[in-house]
């Protein structure tokens, strides 16, 4: 869900999304006006540093380590999203025993002092006066990109999320766990890795190594970064959470070089993924409150720590009753919870998807009620999956083929509501754009800049009262239509999304159901994936038959 391009100056920031974090390429930014200047931007995120860690609340603790990664693209690029993220999987690590002092921050532009994110201006007043403005320059969706503004990020020490420092992090921790593990990466207690990415993603023609977005506009891809964790010593584990676009392309990071034609790379490696490798992801958005997030990273932290952002209890998410949460748990309290357009998958889910490529093909067509599909699926799936059927009102006897006809006439028909509020919408922008034009012409103004920031403050407050006085009424009109638009849009988007949750779901416990009939290597191979995903922030498990 992205803002069209603006006809003016503040389009180097119309990349930022409400819901999709689908990478453009923007124009370069001016400077940005200071936060300082005018209302505060909200509170701002806990610097890592200022984080205290907990003991291990779940069990034996053993040694891990944490890379937190987002990069951003540019100032136009980098929400806010991307700094409270980073910020609260930080905190939710802390409160697991995971110290600040372990977890590696590479964000944006790092330690450099200039702007390095946007966000909405939280004020209401200014909000309304910025919008304004924007209205008078244009009577197109762009307008409403006017109320934002720049700052730079409050997390503390950071490394830039550039190719550069990434590589030299890799390797550089690569080093430091070959020589804790002892001579040749053997022996010792394993010191596990946790990777977490919030950023912007870009789809390949290879769907295989799609990329991560780093700052300048750099890239990182699928192959490099497999190729970078190879250099891991064989004992330690690596679990990598993303949340951006595209990211389930990175669950062939279970191979060597993170290439699905390779066998399994020599040390476990599994991942969680906010969206399969052809479907964007929620997650960039500008707003400074984050009371309104819903995305992967909110479920999934939320779950594994027990809190929310907020610090209230999150839902419970330990489904297999063995009083602690796995990354698998969090991850499918993620697909349980989540209402947005995300689609969570799984390295396992991947893995198993294409190897048995012509199950899934053949689902597509099945009738049976789902119900009975999943009546002998293990209890985290058979939960997760009932919880969406009810969510989305089906009947005991939808089948697979009813869920994908249900997707299908989902995304060819308009949400019940939503081109008429886009129509009012573009109608409203347009008399609020007019009565703006005549209120300035009566009172002898022209747009001093096409910025609408710096408009605002040439025009002083009391030009500005005077020419929104007119068009009062109008502009709330927009307002209020962007938010029904908003709300609109996100059922839409949510409900089509709970239909492929669910039918990948059932797909997954069909297809787990193949694999547990194999013998041979790909039944071990699938075996040491699961057992990663079944792992948490504790001492690890026995590998054994799943």
């Amino acid at each position: 869900m992205l803002w069209p391009r603006a006809r003016f100056s503040l389009s180097f920031l119309l990349p930022l999304a409400l819901a999709g974090c689908a990478h453009t390429a923007p124009p370069p930014a001016p400077t940005p006006v200071p936060a300082s200047e005018g209302a505060p931007a909200g509170p701002a995120a806990p610097a890592l540093a200022d984080v205290p860690a907990a003991g291990c609340t779940q069990g034996p603790c053993i040694g891990w380590a944490a890379l937190l990664l987002s990069g951003g693209g540019d100032l136009s690029d980098n929400a806010v999203a991307h700094e409270r993220n980073v910020s609260f999987a930080g905190r939710t690590l802390a409160s697991l025993g995971l110290a600040p002092g372990h977890q590696t921050l590479l964000f944006a532009d790092g330690d450099d002092p200039s702007p390095d994110l946007s966000y909405e201006e939280p004020n209401e007043e200014r909000h309304r006066r910025l919008y304004a403005m924007g209205l008078w320059l244009t009577p197109e969706a762009a307008a409403r990109t006017a109320v934002l503004r720049a700052r730079n990020h409050a997390l503390g020490p950071a490394r830039p999320a550039d190719s550069e420092s990434v590589f030299e992090t890799l390797d550089g921790d690569a080093e430091a766990a070959r020589r804790a593990f002892g001579r040749g990466g053997e022996g010792g207690e394993p010191r596990d890795l946790f990777f977490y990415v919030t950023d912007h993603g870009v789809r390949s023609r290879d769907a295989t190594n799609n990329l991560i977005v780093l700052w300048g506009s750099q890239h990182l891809r699928v192959r490099e970064l497999g190729q970078a964790l190879d250099r891991q010593p064989p004992a330690r584990r690596v679990v990598t959470v993303m949340a951006q676009c595209f990211s389930g392309s990175f669950a062939n990071l279970v191979h060597e070089g993170g290439d699905p034609r390779r066998p399994l790379a020599a040390h476990d490696r599994c991942g969680f993924f906010a969206a399969p490798p052809d479907r964007p992801a929620a997650g960039c958005s500008p707003k400074t409150d984050e009371s309104l997030y819903d995305d992967y990273t909110t479920r999934f932290f939320s779950a594994l720590g027990g809190a929310d952002r907020a610090g209230r209890p999150a839902p419970a998410a330990d489904l297999d009753g063995d009083g602690r949460v796995s990354y698998e748990e969090a991850h499918l309290a993620a697909i349980r919870w989540e209402q947005t357009m995300d689609v969570p998958v799984s390295s396992s889910e991947e893995l198993l998807r294409r190897r048995y490529d012509d199950l899934v093909r053949d689902l597509a067509s099945d009738r049976r009620p789902i119900a009975d599909l999943m009546a002998d699926a293990r209890v985290e799936l058979r939960t997760v999956a009932a919880a969406l059927s009810a969510a989305l009102e089906l009947p005991r006897s939808t089948s697979l083929r009813a869920i994908r006809r249900r997707h299908e006439e989902a995304s060819a028909r308009c949400w019940p509501g939503l081109c008429e509020a886009e129509s009012l919408l573009t109608g409203a922008r347009l008399r609020a754009h007019h009565a703006l034009r005549r209120s300035a012409a009566e009172l002898g103004l022209t747009p001093p800049s096409q910025r609408p920031d710096l408009t605002l403050a040439l025009l002083g407050p009391e030009r500005t009262s005077a020419l929104m006085n007119a068009a009062r009424a109008d502009i709330e009109r927009v307002e209020k239509l962007d938010a029904l638009v908003d709300r609109l849009r996100l059922a839409s988007e949510t409900y089509e999304a709970r239909l492929e949750r669910l039918r990948r779901l059932v797909e997954l416990h069909l297809l787990e159901r193949r694999a547990r009939a194999e013998t041979g290597p790909f039944r071990r191979a699938y075996e040491r994936v699961r057992a990663c995903e079944t792992s948490g922030p504790w001492a690890r498990p026995e590998r054994g038959s799943l």
